[in-house]
């Protein structure tokens, strides 16, 4: 798909805009940290201002079929992040969705940051087609679509990058013939014994001959063999609620060629009242065996997150999260230390919905 589908599609939301539902997140956020710029060079210490915006136009067709657009602005950059056409009317709920969308999500992650799983796995939206489905209390999806071209410096978590497949600049993803099919099971149910959600997605495509040039490029690998073959990734989550309580996590495992990327996350929380107390853990690895030269890429990461957030009302939400972070490279003196480098960090942030 090319970006005039999106374009269609937020042109023909315009002209028929009675019938348009129309909302958006704004993010405000400051941050600081202990290492100031962590392993990215020029960034500032104490950043305060608008983090996201996020605006989401969507227009029913019909009684089965939809029009969703979303335009997404970070780092003063616009993007039109999904743009797709949806007709449903199939047996067991089933919708056919063509266009630009994200994979099917996971556990929610529950503090302010990404968790690592989302480095490897949720970061990005991409472009083909898929057909969904549910039977309670199971639930499918399967797609094929081309992915995002590889990135040596990924996504942005916690002032440092990490191997990724992100989202290109402002425009569309170009179409690298980094071409793949998932699958996506889904079970859910609930009772007094409170309510359970578990995620697995499987991934498996084409290792295209751009990723392949970028990561024998960088020589990375110890031997370094040249990274053909095919890219292929597993995600497992699992959501849980007892009451106030909450617990969930999350598994992911990809091979990009000869690299490998695993990460997992766990994260709990209590409600009381309007205010959620949570904590949670990230760690994140890759087999890459020195530190390609002038990027910050990382070698392992171990997080701890400590969060809270205050419902004001249903639009408007504060958070607040300290996190201690330690970070080993390869390359460097501090690497098998398990303490790390120390990239302490707390930030906040105000979350208004409409």
């Amino acid at each position: 798909m090319r970006i005039f589908l999106a374009f269609a599609i937020m042109v023909c939301c315009i002209l028929t805009a009675e019938a348009v539902d129309i909302n958006g997140t704004l993010l405000l956020e400051y941050e600081d940290r202990e290492g100031g710029t962590g392993l990215i060079q020029n960034t500032q210490n104490q950043s305060l201002g608008i983090a996201q915006v996020d605006l989401r136009l969507t227009q029913e067709l019909s009684e089965f079929n939809r029009a969703f657009a979303r335009l997404s602005s970070s780092g003063g950059n616009v993007r039109i992040t999904e743009g797709w056409l949806s007709f449903g009317g199939l047996p067991y709920d089933g919708t056919v969705t063509a266009g630009q969308f994200f994979k099917p999500l996971g556990a929610p992650v529950q503090h302010s940051g990404l968790s690592y799983p989302a480095l490897l796995f949720h970061t990005s939206a991409v472009q083909g087609i898929k057909l969904s489905a549910e039977y309670y209390p199971w639930r499918g999806e399967i797609g094929v679509v081309n992915n995002n071209p590889f990135s040596q410096r990924g996504t942005t978590i916690s002032s440092s990058s990490a191997f990724g497949r992100p989202l290109a600049s402002t425009a569309l993803p170009r179409n690298t013939g980094a071409r793949e099919g998932y699958a996506f099971f889904g079970w859910q149910d609930g009772g007094t014994w409170g309510s359970l959600d578990v995620n697995v997605t499987g991934t498996y495509g084409k290792f295209s001959q751009t990723d392949m040039n970028l990561l024998d490029s960088l020589n990375i690998l110890a031997p370094n063999p040249p990274h053909k073959g095919n890219r292929r990734g597993l995600d497992v989550s699992a959501d849980y609620i007892y009451g106030p309580a909450r617990l969930n996590g999350e598994y992911a495992v990809f091979k990009e060629g000869k690299l490998s990327l695993t990460a997992w996350n766990i994260s709990g929380s209590w409600r009381q009242g309007k205010f959620n107390w949570i904590i949670g853990y990230d760690h994140l690895a890759n087999n890459a065996a020195a530190r390609p030269i002038n990027v910050p890429a990382s070698w392992m990461r171990r997080r701890v997150s400590y969060a809270t957030t205050y419902e004001f009302n249903s639009s408007l939400q504060f958070r607040l999260q300290y996190e201690q972070n330690r970070e080993e490279i390869s390359g460097t003196a501090n690497f098998g230390d398990h303490r790390g480098i120390p990239n302490d960090g707390i930030t906040a942030q105000v979350k208004y919905t409409f």
